[in-house]
């Protein structure tokens, strides 16, 4: 009995430790990211600004063929340590240039200009954001605009990581200003809000058209009716003329005639047969 209960409490203990090893913390990708990645965002920030902010340089790289393209991405590598895609960092700088207009002249520009004099590092340690996870690295480089009294916003340069540190996607965003941020969702809110009343009043409109159906129908449903009624009566003056003028003097035996009118009435009443029909009596009306 004791070896018993021995075994199911040392299964118990083996099933809480395995539990407790699934539900535990998984590592980060790295532990201190900014004296891993620091260097590597700062060049890569220093590319998209310096190369973004002259358009006839992206024409130029836009039509630079693949092979070309692939060079470039060795030299970042071996030269400045950057393990990215020219790709990837060519769409980041146009990135920057579509965002420029909203950024303006800028705290990245004015330190590459050399308006602060000779800087270390483009963007401080301090200005960078990591979020590290076990799949990979997203770095945030936060600069501010020089031109705020002119619409100026203040950017973030987003750089994503794979779990290996390559580089797999470059964007450049522009920070909101509260009111802007209202004013966009006072907006958003105004667009959904219409589309929806818009919407309300069609189906109304709709379900108000409904009642007219019905009449519609009847419309269509009439008019073949009339035509089978006028054609079953066509049917029968043919058939009495015809009779006449085959045999004027035999007006007593009207056996065919009466079977053929019936016939023609029972069809257009949609009968299987012309039993309940009675004919009394036929009468060709002048």
């Amino acid at each position: 009995m004791k070896k018993k209960i021995s075994l199911i409490l040392s299964m118990i203990a083996c099933i809480l430790s395995l539990a407790a090893c699934g539900n535990g913390e998984k590592k980060p990708l790295i532990d201190d990211p900014h004296s891993t990645l620091d260097y590597g965002v700062n060049m890569i920030c220093a590319l998209v600004v310096g190369q973004g902010s002259m358009p006839e340089l992206l024409d130029s790289y836009d039509s630079m063929m693949s092979d070309r393209r692939d060079s470039l991405t060795q030299s970042l590598k071996s030269e400045y340590g950057i393990n990215a895609e020219f790709d990837v960092l060519l769409k980041g700088m146009h990135s920057y240039a579509d965002s420029y207009k909203d950024l303006r002249d800028n705290e990245l520009v004015a330190t590459m200009r050399g308006d602060y004099g000779q800087a270390d590092v483009l963007i401080p340690s301090e200005n960078i954001i990591y979020d590290v996870d076990e799949d990979g690295v997203v770095a945030e480089a936060h600069f501010k605009t020089l031109e705020p009294q002119n619409g100026g916003h203040d950017g973030i340069i987003e750089i994503i990581f794979d779990k290996n540190l390559h580089v797999t996607s470059v964007t450049v965003n522009t920070v909101l200003g509260l009111d802007e941020s209202m004013r966009n969702a006072a907006v958003n809110t105004g667009i959904g809000m219409g589309t929806v009343f818009i919407m309300l009043i069609i189906i109304a409109i709709i379900i108000s058209l409904l009642k007219y159906v019905p009449s519609i129908v009847d419309a269509f449903k009439a008019k073949p009716e009339e035509q089978n009624k006028e054609s079953v009566e066509k049917a029968i003056e043919n058939i009495v003329a015809r009779e006449e003028a085959v045999a004027p003097e035999d007006e007593t035996d009207d056996t065919e005639l009466v079977a053929v009118i019936a016939a023609a009435i029972a069809a257009s009443e949609g009968a299987a047969s012309v039993d309940g029909f009675v004919v009394r009596s036929i009468r060709r009306i002048r």
